[in-house]
């Protein structure tokens, strides 16, 4: 989904509202989380690789974007 598809599940109150959608996908969603068409389907701003573990072992955190439309979820140490 691009920032343009976004669009079709937010309406955008004021020029003010557009700028912060636009800040929050792109900056705190597309980037970092959503992973991309690329080389081991990484982000274009690659995080910190964790040690893996077994499901039985792995504590997720969620974090809301964009009010809760998308999530980010990271292991917790």
């Amino acid at each position: 989904m691009n920032f343009f598809e976004l669009l079709d599940h937010i309406i955008s109150i004021n020029e003010k509202h557009l700028k912060y959608l636009h800040k929050e996908y792109i900056g705190k969603y597309y980037n970092p989380v959503r992973t991309h068409q690329g080389i081991d389907c990484q982000t274009p701003i690659l995080k910190e690789k964790l040690p893996e573990t077994t499901v039985v072992k792995t504590v997720l955190k969620s974090k809301p974007i964009l009010n809760g439309l998308y999530h980010d979820y990271q292991k917790v140490a």
